[in-house]
């Protein structure tokens, strides 16, 4: 970066000696202790490495990947996967630092310095939406959401974008120009983009099973990931040992139960069962869906899903956004693996299954369908729900996600909005 001259004088140097000192206080904490992250029975090791960040000013917005990691310097990033990854901070009043790259490797500690020089004149972006979505200045998290104003810009040009699951803003971006002293405004709208469930009921013994996945594979490709997501519940029955089946009885009951299903393969477009003259048509199924694509969403769902070293936590929002919201809305929020290889494979031969249900949240009681009541949901009200998945034998971590969706009782059964944290 290039900072302005007669700038210089501004920079506040951190000693050296102290950030070594962070550094040895951080390995000294782990002597002599058991690793946290080691999983018996088959879990094994989350293999995760760890990223001290240490600014020349304390405070500063720490930023990972391009992601808001709510965390301010000086501090540590726990639990991040090997490989490359890009760091960066913000600190109004300062200067954004360049970013820096980072190869963590596992069970190590990576210590990253930034100097952060002060910006002599500043002026602010006032930001508005009607969601508070989160505020991003040239790709790094303010930790502000709108409505709200960024302090300590520097004058030149800058780039706005916002960042809320479940929304798209519009435009997907705007740039300023700010002017030292004075506030720029920037308005955004927040849309909301109709998603689609499919639910992809399954056995490990049933014949036409895995051709009926591949034409609903397709028909989502042809659609776009980004618009369709599908679920791959098991039933117990050509085969009573489907080993997806039997890791979650209670979860894959639950859905059998709920959409009264009898026979494998059974595809559900937005809960309306595909019949059985075109289950085996990628053509029919991707009709379906875009069919199911044209009806309005009268709700946004935000899913995000954490990985720690022994769980899998869920986070999901609900957002209002139109007043013809049904008012007995049932929320079902899926844990998923997502890429699966059954080796050996089943009496059918197929290898790979995609989203397989590893858990449902809420928990069904026994003999019980399970979902969270949304009750009367106003435009821009909002509901936030926590779930945590504890992380047993096999199951991949790496390959876990979370898919949320909003379905009438019997006996519409209609899914009315889907979201998902991939």
């Amino acid at each position: 970066m290039q900072i302005p001259r007669g700038e210089r004088a501004a920079r506040v140097p951190l000693p050296q000696f102290f950030l070594l000192g962070l550094v040895a206080a951080a390995f000294a904490i782990d002597c002599g202790q058991e690793d946290p992250s080691f999983r018996p029975q088959g879990g094994g090791s989350a293999d995760k490495g760890r990223i001290l960040v240490v600014s020349s000013v304390p405070g500063a917005r720490v930023a990972l990947d391009g992601g808001d990691t709510g965390i301010v310097t000086p501090d540590t990033l726990n639990d991040v996967d090997p490989g490359s990854h890009r760091v960066r901070i913000l600190l109004a009043g300062f200067y954004p630092p360049d970013e820096q790259l980072v190869q963590v490797e596992a069970e190590s500690l990576h210590a990253l310095y930034f100097d952060l020089v002060q910006i002599p004149q500043v002026g602010r972006v006032a930001v508005t939406a009607p969601f508070p979505a989160a505020i991003l200045l040239d790709g790094s998290p303010t930790g502000l959401a709108c409505p709200d104003t960024v302090n300590g810009v520097a004058p030149g040009s800058h780039v706005v974008t916002l960042a809320l699951a479940g929304f798209r803003s519009d435009p997907a971006e705007q740039s300023v120009t700010v002017v030292e002293g004075e506030t720029a405004d920037v308005d955004f709208s927040l849309l909301v983009d109709k998603r689609v469930v499919c639910e992809d009921f399954s056995n490990y013994a049933c014949i036409p099973c895995p051709p009926a996945d591949a034409a609903l594979q397709q028909a989502m490709n042809e659609v776009g990931p980004e618009r369709v997501v599908s679920v791959n519940p098991h039933v117990n029955f050509p085969g009573s040992g489907d080993p997806f089946y039997q890791f979650n009885l209670a979860a894959n009951n639950a859905r059998i139960f709920f959409n009264q299903v009898a026979v494998a393969p059974t595809i559900l477009v937005d809960g309306f069962r595909v019949p059985p003259t075109e289950i085996l048509s990628f053509a029919a199924m991707q009709a379906r869906i875009e069919t199911a694509l044209s009806a309005a969403a009268p709700i946004a769902i935000g899913v995000r899903g954490r990985l720690t070293t022994s769980t899998y936590e869920v986070a999901v929002d609900v957002w209002g956004v139109e007043s013809n919201v049904p008012a007995d809305l049932l929320l079902f929020v899926w844990v998923v693996e997502r890429e699966v290889t059954l080796e050996p494979p089943g009496p059918n031969e197929q290898e790979n299954y995609t989203n397989v249900l590893r858990q449902l949240f809420p928990v069904p009681l026994p003999q019980g369908t399970g979902g969270e009541p949304l009750g009367t949901l106003g435009a821009g009200e909002h509901r936030h729900f926590d779930y945590v998945f504890d992380l047993p034998a096999g199951v991949n971590p790496s390959e876990l996600g979370a898919v949320a969706f909003a379905q009438r009782p019997s006996p519409q059964r209609t899914v009315v909005q889907a979201g998902a944290s991939f």
